[in-house]
C-alpha cells in the first residue's frame, strides 16, 4: 500500500512538473500582441540603442495600432514591433526624419531578402502584417537605423509606407 501511495506521488509530481514546463515554455515562445501592455514593455526596454527611437507611449491620433513582442528565449531571436497608422504629413516628416537617419535603405520584402544581397543587412519580417505573409509590400521602404549582423546581432529601425500612411517601429535581436 505504501509502494502504491508513493508511486501516485512521484507519478503526481513528474505530470505536474511537466505541466509547469510546457506552460513556462509556451509563455515564452508566444509574441505578445497587447497593445495596452506596449507601454510596460517600452518602458522595460529603457534607453536601449535598439529601442530608443520607438514612441514612449502610442500617439493618441495613431489608427490600426498592432504590436508584436516575442522576448528572447533559450538560442532564439527577439523582436518588437509596433505599426500604425498617423495623419500623412506626420507619416512624410517622420518618413524624412529616418531616412536622414538611416545606414540602409530597402523597397519592400523580409529580412532574409535584405540579408542576403550583395551589401545587405538582416532587417525585420511583417510581424503585424496580420496574416502569414512576413514580407513587405512594394510600398514600405525600410529604413535600418543600424545593424550588426553576425552571431547574436541586431538591427532595428522603421518601415514606412507614405501610400498606406503607416509607420512600422522595429527592433530585432539575435
Amino acid at each position: 500500500m505504501i509502494i502504491g501511495i508513493l508511486s501516485a506521488l512521484v507519478t503526481s509530481f513528474f505530470v505536474f512538473s511537466l505541466n509547469v514546463l510546457a506552460g513556462a515554455f509556451v509563455a515564452a515562445t508566444t509574441p505578445i500582441t497587447d497593445i495596452a501592455r506596449y507601454s510596460e514593455i517600452r518602458a522595460q526596454m529603457g534607453d536601449s540603442e535598439l529601442t530608443r527611437h520607438f514612441p514612449l507611449s502610442i500617439p493618441e491620433n495613431a489608427e490600426n495600432v498592432q504590436f508584436e513582442y516575442l522576448l528572447k528565449f533559450m538560442m532564439g531571436g527577439s523582436h518588437f514591433q509596433l505599426r500604425m497608422r498617423l495623419p500623412q504629413a506626420e507619416i512624410s516628416n517622420l518618413l524624412t526624419e529616418f531616412r536622414s537617419q538611416a545606414k540602409y535603405r530597402f523597397i519592400g520584402g523580409n529580412s532574409s531578402d535584405h540579408a542576403n544581397i550583395e551589401g545587405g543587412v538582416p532587417t525585420t519580417y511583417f510581424y503585424t502584417s496580420g496574416n502569414d505573409d512576413h514580407s513587405f509590400q512594394d510600398d514600405y521602404e525600410i529604413s535600418v537605423l543600424n545593424a550588426e549582423p553576425w552571431n547574436h546581432g541586431y538591427s532595428y529601425g522603421v518601415v514606412i509606407s507614405l501610400e498606406k500612411s503607416e509607420i512600422i517601429y522595429w527592433a530585432e535581436y539575435w
